[in-house]
């Protein structure tokens, strides 16, 4: 099979690296693993560990494809914001008649190691999202 033939099928690209979809793959992984991982981790050891989901998740995306590239590190921050802000809810104890927004803005309560973590993870899984190989020309070109 030529490489054009591989890229059309999406197995390879002309670089011999791993496709995109291997990075998705890999940061979903990293989101279940990171977000079961911090539940672990509170229950067993009573350690608040919210960079974890963050952190897997672009862990996951790096391993999965590790061609540079930054659209995919600012999807996996986007991505850990969310499922941090779905882990804080979910563990944040509210009225049986409480809204989202009572969530928000409570948030502002939290205690300082809180806040920080829940900015700490989306950075890490940004830094580590972007990967640190190549980067695919591609996906990284300007309109043209």
């Amino acid at each position: 099979m030529s490489n054009s033939e591989m890229e059309k099928h999406g197995s390879e690209d002309a670089a011999g690296a791993r496709p995109l979809w291997f990075g998705v793959i890999g940061g979903v992984l990293g989101g279940v693993v990171g977000y079961f991982g911090f539940f672990a981790a509170l229950e067993h050891a009573s350690l608040y560990a919210m960079v974890m989901p963050g952190a897997f998740i672009g862990l996951g995306r790096a391993i999965g494809s590790p061609t540079k590239s930054i659209p995919m590190g600012v999807v996996c921050g986007v991505a850990a914001v969310v499922l941090s802000l779905v882990i804080e809810w979910q563990i944040t104890p509210l009225n049986d008649d409480a809204t989202i927004a009572d969530f928000f803005a409570g948030l502002p309560n939290k205690p300082f190691r809180n806040l920080a973590s829940l900015v700490a993870g989306p950075l890490m899984a940004l830094w580590f999202g972007v990967g640190r190989g190549v980067p695919n020309e591609k996906e990284n070109a300007p309109p043209q």
